[in-house]
């Protein structure tokens, strides 16, 4: 009955409609979604510590047991609450493939989940700080073949690495004419990926391997924005 807590579960539920629509993957039978909301940020800490986590964050997924941990005040701030989306997003994703999906996939539609309250929701409105830096990458030639093989673990210490991956995901659902183009492939992507569970199979079952005319695609669109 908490203010807070009715906060966080329309920020849930938000959540769930946002990937759901740009996935048009349901979730896998009996995955359901787990958020614990602990009273305070030490509370928080305290829970976090066992999972070998101590850097005082305010919101954290854990992929090993499939839950979302934050603290009562963590969507009191902007920035706090694109945090929270961003985590839930990651945990329906995984949810809805069964497993954790590729670096791109994954840290491109938590961005865009995650910041879309400066747009009033809008998700498909782009964040000023993705797009600069998104532009920012787009000088140079970002072929798709070279993001999808980066890791989770390679975007620790590469932040232009999430704007390469919001870029990407972005262009293919609200990219105009030049994103139309490569839809149905990236659709493609995605039903393979799920089904398989092989991000080289989805690849290359799908025309995404046209890499030349998709990363020129890719960039105008960047340069449009």
């Amino acid at each position: 009955g908490s203010p807070k807590i009715a906060a966080f579960h329309f920020q849930a539920r938000v959540v769930e409609d946002h990937v759901a629509a740009m996935l048009e993957i349901p979730p896998v039978a009996g995955r359901r979604p787990v958020l614990r909301v602990y009273p305070t940020d030490g509370a928080l800490a305290n829970a976090l510590r066992p999972l070998g986590i101590a850097d005082g964050r305010a919101v954290h997924w854990s992929a090993v047991e499939g839950a979302v941990l934050t603290h009562a005040a963590a969507l009191d701030t902007p920035t706090g609450g694109a945090l929270v989306r961003g985590e839930l997003a990651r945990a329906s994703l995984q949810r809805r493939f069964g497993f954790r999906p590729p670096y791109w996939i994954e840290r491109g539609i938590a961005e865009i989940v995650g910041t879309a309250a400066h747009a009033k929701g809008r998700v498909d409105v782009p964040h000023p700080s993705h797009l600069r830096a998104a532009q920012d990458a787009a000088v140079q030639t970002v072929e798709l073949q070279t993001v999808r093989w980066w890791t989770h673990a390679d975007g620790v210490d590469h932040p232009e690495r999430d704007a390469v991956a919001w870029g990407y995901v972005f262009f293919f659902l609200h990219g105009g004419a030049d994103g139309r183009k490569w839809h149905d492939s990236f659709r493609a992507y995605l039903k393979i990926l799920r089904e398989t569970a092989d991000p080289e199979a989805a690849a290359g079952a799908c025309d995404l391997a046209r890499q030349v005319e998709l990363a020129d695609d890719w960039q105008k669109f960047m340069r449009k924005l």
